[in-house]
């Protein structure tokens, strides 16, 4: 409950859109882009989020 709460006031809320940005050396945390914000995750963290990808127009 904790880490949703954490999540949901980082911006990344249900139909939100987010870039990830890059991540660590390590590959832990990564760091996405939502809203103007760059908001950073444990990758363990990200798992717990379900994500689709958007659909492009490529004409």
């Amino acid at each position: 409950m904790r880490l949703r709460r954490r999540i949901l006031e980082m911006g990344l809320t249900r139909d939100s859109k987010f870039y990830i940005e890059k991540y660590a050396p390590l590959r832990d945390p990564l760091e996405l882009t939502t809203r103007g914000m760059h908001v950073s995750l444990r990758v363990k963290e990200a798992m717990a989020i379900t994500v689709e990808p958007l659909e492009t127009d490529h004409g």
